[in-house]
């Protein structure tokens, strides 16, 4: 089942037990790398979608994707790698 999930993209890895540790830290520092701002949405989308249904989720997802987009860091990441700078996160 668990290779399953892994094989249609519900899981991004399966792992040993003894590797789970090492690969949740891993996964969290790339993680960390992204924008603050389209982290918070991120999560903002995965808790809502628990308690919310589908319509309000799909507005809620236009309405995040459109504050995103329009942000200052939706810019940082193409610019930062076209002037190859290091990437300076606003939350804005």
């Amino acid at each position: 089942m668990r290779r399953r999930a892994y094989e249609i993209g519900v899981l991004n890895g399966v792992f040993a037990p003894n590797r789970l540790l090492p690969e949740a830290l891993s996964l969290a520092s790339r993680i960390a790398k992204n924008a603050p701002i389209a982290i918070s949405y991120f999560k903002e989308l995965a808790y809502s979608g628990q308690t919310i249904g589908n319509p309000e989720l799909l507005q809620l997802i236009h309405y995040l994707y459109g504050r995103l987009f329009s942000s200052e860091d939706s810019y940082e990441g193409p610019h930062s790698f076209i002037d190859n700078h290091n990437l300076v996160w606003k939350g804005q």
